[in-house]
């Protein structure tokens, strides 16, 4: 039974190949494929179940996939008309949401349901190293591409429940995962010189209520106790902060 291993571009992953032996349904066709391939980096992490399969090119052009138990045995019968299996895998990267810089190479990555929620826990699986304790899956901004991240504007992330169907089909259409990091430095409002050097921590409500606690828990043993996160005063910029009225807060 001749097959063809596509990524989601429709682009082949190598060579047409067969595979051996009496298959009655789809189901026995990706687990016989799975087992064949179990070297394979392109099923790597990938579930037989999580494989698409199409009955020939034409199929697949219309995206009409076969049923997990439909019958396999009249299909793939010449390589011209080889079976096509589609890999879901999701091309990303991670980026710094201070620095807005890569702090990865973009990944691919199995995913069984194509939606922003699945990607944002996939990442964080993913690299749960590289996250700060306090960042959740769910604080991670999801954005269609660089283009769309760079956008002067801040570009716009993509919504929790938004498919992700169209994207990161390719390392050159990867999605961006933005962790969320803000950068500031503390200042003494007395001399008016830095406490500390400035420091990066993950936010995941980024307004100045939120940054106002993460200060004062990041530097506490800095703060006399008389002092509440309300208390502090939070200006965009140093050249804000040096103007001679002092600024606005």
């Amino acid at each position: 039974m001749w097959f063809e291993l596509v990524d989601r571009n429709g682009e082949p992953l190598g060579p047409a190949d067969k595979l051996h032996g009496p298959l009655g349904d789809v189901a026995d066709f990706r687990r016989a494929l799975k087992d064949s391939r179990s070297n394979s980096a392109d099923l790597d992490g990938v579930e037989a179940s999580l494989l698409k399969v199409y009955k020939d090119r034409k199929t697949y052009i219309s995206r009409i996939a076969l049923a997990t138990n439909d019958p396999i045995a009249p299909f793939g019968k010449q390589m011209e008309t080889a079976l096509i299996v589609e890999v879901p895998k999701v091309w990303f990267q991670l980026v710094d949401g201070g620095t807005r810089r890569p702090l990865e190479d973009a990944v691919c990555l199995p995913l069984a349901n194509l939606r922003v929620e699945k990607l944002r826990e996939a990442a964080k699986a993913k690299f749960s190293e590289l996250f700060p304790k306090t960042v959740k899956a769910s604080d991670l901004k999801v954005y269609e591409s660089w283009e769309e991240y760079n956008k002067r504007t801040g570009g716009i992330p993509l919504l929790t429940d938004s498919s992700i169907e169209n994207f990161g089909k390719s390392r050159e259409t990867a999605l961006i995962v933005e962790v969320p990091k803000v950068w500031f430095q503390l200042v003494d409002g007395g001399t008016r010189r830095p406490l500390e050097d400035a420091v990066c921590l993950p936010l995941a409500n980024l307004r100045v209520e939120k940054l106002r606690e993460a200060a004062k828990a990041k530097f506490s043993e800095l703060f006399p106790k008389t002092v509440k996160a309300s208390d502090l005063k939070v200006y965009e910029s140093w050249e804000e902060y040096n103007k001679r009225t002092g600024g606005i807060p």
